[in-house]
């Protein structure tokens, strides 16, 4: 999943583009079934195989790095809401794993993306925006 989200992943060009305005071909060409699966289910998965976090590890460093364009990829795809439940979801185990670092980017990401719900229709220039 990290080498397929980056910057405008649909190739758009132009921050705050309605999802509406992107023709649906075009989007199935960016988010093809295995991406749009791992997008939507790979918070579940690593709950389910109670794995133990801790700061700076993989999943950290993944949403350090990938966070904005995971939650582009989910705008695009009209799940939004999804991608704050998996957050949300997320957030007992960073606090069970004992990693204070994870636990205050995911509570903030979790902040963020509930208050900025016009991610659904977004690009993440305008998303980015919102972040200063």
């Amino acid at each position: 999943m990290s080498s397929a989200l980056k910057q405008d992943i649909c190739g758009v060009g132009v921050p705050g583009a309605l999802a509406a305005e992107v023709e649906r071909t075009q989007l199935e060409q960016y988010f093809p079934p295995d991406v749009q699966y791992a997008c939507l289910y790979w918070i579940q998965h690593l709950a389910k195989n109670g794995i133990q976090l801790s700061d700076n590890d993989e999943v950290h460093m993944f949403l350090k790095e990938h966070c904005l364009y995971w939650l582009e990829a989910l705008g695009w795809m009209g799940k939004v809401s999804e991608g704050i439940h998996a957050i949300s979801s997320l957030q007992p185990i960073t606090r069970t794993s004992n990693c204070p670092g994870l636990y205050a980017f995911v509570y903030n990401m979790k902040r963020f993306a509930q208050y900025s719900r016009s991610l659904r229709n977004c690009l993440l220039e305008g998303c980015r925006k919102l972040l200063k």
